[in-house]
């Protein structure tokens, strides 16, 4: 992957420059450096030239926009899922509002604890606004099995937006498909049946194989399919990190830090549940936590 030189923006805006420079397929958005955000943060309020300004920059339309953290040095060494706050579908009418209950998110309990279990301090932040896809169906691709050595793309999808998936609120339908060919190999079905075709998954293969051999690095890609217009457009691309290898010497030191981080992971959100006044005797696994897991 190309070296992410600008450390005002936050990685995955600086993806999604590098993707749109590139002539893939993104949706225009404006992305608000650590300095703008920290400057709302200290004054609790949006300026009216700011504002302005993404009005002037951005199509709302009859869906409105959506304001996505891009915090610095997320889905780095450590992916801080779900831990940042995105909203969708936000009019003009609410978007300062909604940017500034965005970036006092970074001060939220969850955000403290999550850095506090890993020892490391609370990333500065970025924000993307960015027009939204009126999406037909939407998920996420992984250019390789992130679980093992695998030469097939994987393909979840839902309908809608993904949120739900990235979520894990909703079960997608998966789409194994070979890697060299990008022919559809296997595929099993969600809790609703989609109506997603096989063209749509070949285009889908296709254009994630085009984006790896671009990064020249296996991508977990967040994409959208446009209701009416059929487009695909990429909302989010991050190296794969988790891949593991096929070595037996491997699987005890794999093992070992799947459940040490899976415990970690656990007793953040359990903190956090208990900072709002959920208190139990048991795990707690939510929607802040379940995708990372």
């Amino acid at each position: 992957m190309r070296k992410l030189k600008n450390a005002k923006i936050g990685g995955k805006a600086q993806v999604l420059n590098i993707l749109k420079s590139a002539g893939y397929p993104v949706k225009k958005f404006i992305t608000l450096n650590t300095e703008i955000v920290e400057k709302i943060i200290k004054e609790q309020q949006v300026s009216n030239d700011l504002l302005t300004k993404i009005k002037q920059s951005l199509y709302f339309g009859n869906i409105g926009v959506a304001v996505r953290s891009a915090a610095v040095g997320e889905d780095g060494s450590l992916s801080w899922a779900g831990q940042f706050t995105t909203k969708l579908f936000v009019p003009f009418d609410k978007l300062a509002e909604t940017i500034l209950e965005c970036v006092n998110a970074q001060n939220c309990a969850s955000v403290s604890s999550y850095a506090q279990t890993h020892n490391v301090n609370v990333p500065e932040l970025a924000l993307m606004v960015q027009e939204m896809v009126d999406a037909q169906f939407s998920g996420v691709l992984f250019t390789t099995d992130p679980r093992k050595h695998s030469e097939e793309i994987i393909i979840e999808a839902i309908s809608g937006v993904g949120e739900d998936l990235v979520s894990g609120l909703r079960q997608p339908s998966r789409y194994f498909i070979d890697f060299t060919t990008c022919e559809l190999v296997r595929q099993e079905c969600g809790a609703v049946e989609l109506n997603f075709s096989l063209q749509q998954v070949t285009a889908l293969a296709r254009l994630g194989k085009e984006v790896y051999e671009f990064f020249n690095k296996h991508q977990d890609i967040e994409w959208a399919i446009e209701k009416g217009t059929g487009e695909i457009y990429l909302n989010q691309s991050r190296d794969i990190m988790t891949r593991v290898e096929e070595k037996t010497e491997l699987l005890d030191e794999t093992k070992s830090r799947v459940v040490s981080n899976l415990k970690t992971k656990i007793a953040v959100e359990s903190k956090r549940l208990n900072g709002l006044g959920v208190v139990t005797d048991y795990d707690i696994v939510s929607d802040q936590n379940i995708a990372e897991i």
